[in-house]
């Protein structure tokens, strides 16, 4: 099995959580602030809405593709809300291992010694 591989499968072994965090320390080392994921809670409103009329929220749920009651959420190309229980179905896998495979220090959460121990 080669490191993609491994890689791939400790990914798809992480919990929901902590496959948004790889996400999101994905979208800051590739430059991709609008993909981040984030909790579909009242901190994300409050992040992104406190500032502006509360109508703003409602026009960006109604035009994507938002579901109050999914745990994840993100904008989409449009600036629109899209929500998902399932975190992998707004996120570039193949990109993250990738990137997972470049910079393991930015990924200290998953247990990566066999790249450490192939650059030796």
């Amino acid at each position: 099995m080669d490191n993609y591989d491994k890689v791939l499968e400790l990914f798809n072994d992480l919990p929901d959580g902590e496959k948004v965090q790889a996400n999101n320390q994905f979208c800051e080392n590739a430059n991709y602030p609008d993909d981040q994921i984030y909790s579909n809670d009242e901190e994300f409103f409050e992040m992104f809405y406190s500032q502006v009329n509360p109508m703003q929220a409602i026009k960006d749920a109604h035009h994507g593709s938002y579901d109050y009651n999914d745990d994840w959420v993100q904008f989409n190309g449009m600036g629109n809300l899209d929500s998902s229980n399932d975190p992998e179905e707004m996120m570039d896998v193949k990109l993250i291992v990738e990137d997972i495979i470049e910079c393991p220090e930015d990924y200290d959460y998953i247990d990566l010694d066999f790249l450490e121990d192939e650059e030796e």
